[in-house]
């Protein structure tokens, strides 16, 4: 599922610059769906709910990627494609997360002047393990993913 945030206030006669709160500060609620939470060992069960369609599991992964910035910066609108697992009861919940292993998964935000095989560098010491981040991303073209792009650093 594509969710749209969007917290951008155009000029007006009152206020003549643009405006708008940091979207991050919405799209981060989300994106901590998909941390473990320590005392269930696996990601907190949501259910999503439209008419009448309602689903409840667990969200698996999250790719954000913000659009618009302010002049200063902020990030105003941002698309998250999010992906969810079903979840019917406890049993089916920990084979999804055993409760053995722990999750090392980390998340960053792609920074301008940054490319994959930085964050390759600084996470697995080898900047040559680009790779590993780009499969896990969905990334083909390592010069496609740029600023705003959230990237998932699998464990290895």
């Amino acid at each position: 599922m594509s969710l749209l945030f969007d917290t951008y206030i155009p000029p007006s006669v009152d206020t003549p610059v643009d405006g708008g709160m940091d979207v991050s500060l919405l799209t981060s609620r989300v994106v901590s769906l998909t941390h473990i939470t320590g005392s269930l060992h696996r990601p907190p069960i949501v259910t999503f709910s439209w008419g009448t369609i309602t689903f409840r599991g667990i969200v698996t992964d999250v790719k954000q990627k913000f659009t618009m910035f302010l002049p200063s910066g902020i990030p105003v609108r941002a698309k998250l494609d999010v992906t969810f697992k079903a979840a019917s009861d406890n049993e089916m919940l920990s084979r999804l997360s055993p409760l053995e292993s722990p999750d090392r998964t980390k998340y960053r935000v792609m920074k301008e002047g940054e490319y994959l095989w930085n964050y390759a560098n600084e996470e697995y010491d080898s900047p040559d393990m680009w790779r590993v981040i780009a499969k896990e991303n969905g990334i083909m073209n390592p010069l496609d993913a740029g600023p705003g792009q959230m990237l998932k650093l699998p464990p290895l």
